[in-house]
């Protein structure tokens, strides 16, 4: 008897459920594929990547620098005094220390950059999914990149229109 009303438990929670679960209307966005596709998105990302080649030629520009007086340290090593070894040692020794700071700052300030970006990203994506959710009267709206979601009917799919909808915006 026991077992009897337990299974009945389980079979009436299961109905439940599945009743629930079918009632329930889901869409996805895949907030990726909005940037990287959209004019806004596509901007953004350009943007990071012009400070990345700035940095980046800085910090060649300095490189570059630190090889000449390299290769003019070698060449001059044996004519040097002790003292003007030295300098030219601790000049080395300074490029060395200024390069590894530089790279530092430049990753460090495009970490910033970066979640800035898709902060604001956020904010413009936020209403425009709770408004697309609401004219196709969804229950629950998922992040693609971060649900685990292995399959995706197309009609679930709600980022094609959002990237409309960003585009759409000034």
């Amino acid at each position: 008897m026991k077992k009897v009303s337990i299974l009945f438990m389980v079979l009436v929670t299961l109905v439940a459920s599945s009743a629930v679960m079918a009632q329930t209307r889901i869409g996805v966005v895949d907030a990726d594929q909005v940037i990287y596709k959209s004019a806004k998105g596509k901007a953004f990302l350009q943007s990071l990547n012009k400070y990345v080649k700035e940095k980046q030629d800085a910090i060649k520009k300095v490189v570059l620098e630190a090889q000449k007086t390299e290769k003019e340290y070698k060449s001059k090593l044996a004519s040097l005094s002790d003292e003007k070894q030295l300098a030219m040692e601790k000049k080395l020794s300074d490029y060395q220390t200024k390069i590894k700071r530089m790279q530092e700052d430049a990753k460090r300030e495009y970490q910033i950059r970066q979640k800035e970006g898709f902060d604001k990203f956020q904010k413009i994506l936020t209403p425009i999914i709770a408004q697309l959710a609401k004219e196709k009267n969804l229950d629950v709206v998922f992040s693609r990149a971060s649900s685990g979601i292995v399959y995706l009917s197309p009609t679930a799919d709600l980022t094609a229109e959002v990237i409309k909808r960003v585009d759409a915006q000034n």
